[in-house]
Order: structure tokens, then C-alpha cells, then sequence
């Protein structure tokens, strides 16, 4: 949790941030400079750890960060937060959560998936998972279109400069996904574009 100082006057604007990591690296202290930053500019910050491949296959990422919103929009009244001002926040494939979470909220593949809290008990009460706001940097908005780019880069000759890793890219798209098809079905693209976004 990242929290502004001092008491606020009136309840904040509340975000739960998804971290990056290729759906199967990285945990909530991977965005700690975006939550310092997003908590001195006045807003509480919830960063989450959630399932990640290969141990668990899509859509167990995005029902736990739609379960971190449920949580938070419960406990608003004790972090001070105004439980009508939650958003998302996300960076790469933490982009993709947070955007197919805010796209789809109220789907079933994401209701009742409980939150470990911060205690260790499980929290599985239901909940509004819809959100204000999605702040999705550099997110990989179409997974499949991103594993189709990829295979064509781990075909190239390995070029000199930053390191382009698209063999990791493609055994993380093989950690998460189980096959095309549930790449297709997380696209965000598709669902904006096929009128599913709600």
C-alpha cells in the first residue's frame, strides 16, 4: 500500500496497480516508484501480487486484480478512499490486466476469486469490480497479436544493441496462455473493437 501523508480532508482516489512481468514475473514491488509517485500526488495505491504462469493459466491474473478491486471497494471507508473513484493502473502485460479488467467488468470468469489480505485470511465477499479509470502503460493490448510478432522476431538473426529477448517473450506467452485461442480471447483490440467492452 502507498498512502499519501497526512490525514486527507475528503476520501481519495483509490488505485490498484498491476505489475508488469510477461504474466509470469515480477511481484507488487515492481511498481514502487509509480506508488510513491501516485501517493505524493495524493492518491492510495494498492499494489497486488497476483497468479502469474506458468503454475497458472489466463484468466487467473485478470480475476485477481478484478478481486483487488473488489477489495478495495470495500475497505475504501478505511483506507480513504471514495469507493466511487477506483481505477486501474498497469505496465506492460500488468497494462493488459488492468485494461481487460476496466473493459470487462462483472464477467464471470472473474467473480468470486478471492484476495489473500494483507493478514492471510480470504477475503471471497462479492463485489463491484468496475473501475473510473484504467492508466495502462505500454500495455500489450492484443497478446496475440504481440506472440504472432514475437515468433517472427525469434526467427531473426540476433542483432546488436538492447537485448530483445523474443525466445523469453514467446515461453512467456506459452507460461500463460494455454494456446491462440485464449490469447484471441484476451484481447482487449477485440473486445473493444467487436462492441463485448461493457
Amino acid at each position: 500500500m502507498y498512502r499519501p501523508r497526512g490525514e486527507p480532508a475528503a476520501p481519495l482516489v483509490g488505485v490498484v496497480d498491476a505489475h508488469g512481468g510477461a504474466w509470469n514475473r515480477g511481484d507488487r514491488t515492481v511498481g514502487v516508484h509509480l506508488g510513491r509517485g501516485l501517493a505524493a500526488a495524493g492518491v492510495v495505491v494498492a499494489s497486488l501480487d497476483f497468479r502469474q504462469g506458468p503454475e497458472h493459466k489466463h484468466p487467473a491474473a485478470s480475476a485477481d486484480v478484478a478481486a483487488g478491486v473488489r477489495w478495495m471497494r470495500a475497505h475504501a471507508r478505511r483506507l480513504g478512499v471514495s469507493p466511487t473513484r477506483i481505477g486501474l493502473a498497469g505496465q506492460s502485460s500488468g497494462g493488459h490486466l488492468a485494461l481487460l479488467v476496466g473493459v470487462r467488468p462483472g464477467v464471470s470468469t472473474h467473480a468470486g476469486v478471492p484476495i489473500v489480505s494483507p493478514d492471510g485470511s480470504l477475503d471471497a465477499r462479492p463485489g463491484d469490480d468496475s473501475v473510473v479509470f484504467v492508466l495502462a502503460q505500454y500495455p500489450v493490448a492484443d497478446p496475440l497479436a504481440r506472440y504472432r510478432y514475437v515468433v517472427r522476431r525469434a526467427q531473426e538473426p540476433p542483432q546488436p544493441g538492447p537485448a530483445f529477448d523474443a525466445n523469453r517473450l514467446v515461453a512467456s506467452h506459452h507460461g500463460y496462455f494455454t494456446d491462440e485461442a485464449a490469447m484471441a480471447e484476451a484481447s482487449v483490440t477485440r473486445i473493444v473493437s467487436g462492441g463485448e467492452a461493457r
